[in-house]
């Protein structure tokens, strides 16, 4: 059996990217149940966000927009 760990802020991180209402849906929920804790996804996007190549398929102004979008949507202070 194989199993994959994956880390939830990226993965909150790349559903925000793509920026589809049901990725959306899906990071505010995982956020909502406490699977992933949003100063998590907003320190994790920091250090991609200063890496060279961290984030080189999306647009880093847009994701940044989509995650203030999400945090207006959880209602979290800036």
């Amino acid at each position: 059996m194989d199993v994959y760990y994956y880390h939830p802020p990226t993965l909150v991180i790349s559903k925000v990217a793509r920026g589809l209402e049901l990725d959306l849906a899906d990071a505010a929920r995982l956020v909502r149940a406490g699977e992933v804790d949003w100063s998590d996804v907003e320190a994790t996007w920091q250090e991609i966000r200063a890496s060279p190549t961290g984030w080189l398929r999306h647009d880093p102004d847009d994701v940044e927009l989509r995650l203030a979008m999400l945090r207006e949507r959880l209602s979290i202070p800036p």
